[in-house]
């Protein structure tokens, strides 16, 4: 079985202009309309495509996505969204990546805080207090389908504000 890549990906910044809208109705402010293209731009410089993703179900981890992906255009069918993976645990996010076929090399998982945090330290070992919103962790990982915590080796760490000037 050869080694896979799974791209974790916390959604971008979330808008909070419509104070009564459900949390999981929230959608993107200006900034996280902007990180989502940037990350996918860095992905694509570091030759790192999706043949799959998943997604918490939210309206924030499915807009991330969207305007990810007019850069990938990574076909429809290769997108699932899990209404498990909107605030989930570290745990729940390892149960919906053992879902998963290893039938594809690389795939993306956007997902929520503090969720996504503790799963890629839990999974890699390390100590990352906070990954920011549009943050990005691409792990080496030996399969998805039976992939267990502590198997993974964080070969890269990003978030937007590294690539910013202003």
């Amino acid at each position: 079985m050869s080694e896979k890549t799974l791209v974790m990906i916390r959604h971008a910044k979330s808008s909070w202009n419509e104070p009564g809208l459900a949390d999981f109705d929230r959608g993107l402010n200006k900034r996280g309309k902007e990180d989502a293209p940037l990350i996918a731009e860095t992905l694509i410089k570091e030759k790192i495509y999706p043949q799959q993703v998943i997604l918490s179900s939210s309206k924030r981890t499915r807009s991330t996505w969207k305007r990810m992906n007019k850069l990938f255009e990574l076909d429809k069918s290769a997108v699932h969204a899990y209404d498990q993976l909107y605030h989930s645990t570290p745990g729940e996010i390892l149960k919906t990546i053992n879902l998963q076929s290893d039938a594809v090399d690389t795939m993306f998982c956007i997902v929520h805080n503090p969720g996504i945090t503790g799963f890629v330290n839990l999974m890699c070992g390390t100590d990352i207090f906070n990954i920011p919103t549009t943050g990005v962790a691409v792990i080496k990982v030996p399969s998805f389908s039976k992939l267990e915590m502590g198997e993974g080796e964080l070969l890269h760490y990003f978030y937007p504000k590294q690539f910013k000037t202003d």
